[in-house]
């Protein structure tokens, strides 16, 4: 048992289990729980809307703010959308292009150039924003 507690107590069940091509050991004990000390103090906690919660202690805890995240997730679905448009606007060009070209050695020319092209649009558009890492 890597990186866990070792089970104390009378073994009940033993399942083995795999999953996504990993095994897993899931072990059910028997122990004696024991008590406590009482220590005399009192705890609450208030739950709420403004807050999730309170504590006897004055600390909260602020509800999870979903509004900001669906916000980044639509400024960056838009930006995404723009690439993918500025892209298909120039494949059409470039097919315009290649159309135009009478010989074999242009059409393999404007292909290298659209090659170096893409390798340049990813080195702008990708690493800049910290999706490869270098």
């Amino acid at each position: 048992m890597n990186g866990h507690r070792k089970p104390t107590g009378e073994y009940r069940s033993i399942t083995i289990s795999r999953d996504c091509g990993q095994w897993y050991v899931s072990v059910l004990c028997k122990t004696k729980i024991k008590k406590l000390p009482k220590t005399g103090s009192k705890a609450g906690i208030d739950v709420g809307v403004k807050r999730l919660y309170t504590s006897s202690n004055s600390k909260y805890k602020k509800p999870f703010e979903a509004s900001e995240l669906q916000t980044k997730i639509k400024e960056s679905q838009t930006s995404l959308n723009r690439k993918r448009l500025e892209k298909v606007k120039v494949n059409r060009v470039l097919r315009k292009e290649i159309k135009e070209c009478e010989t074999v050695r242009e059409v393999l020319a404007l292909r290298l150039r659209i090659k170096q092209s893409s390798k340049n649009y990813l080195k702008e558009n990708i690493v800049s924003q910290n999706f490869i890492r270098s």
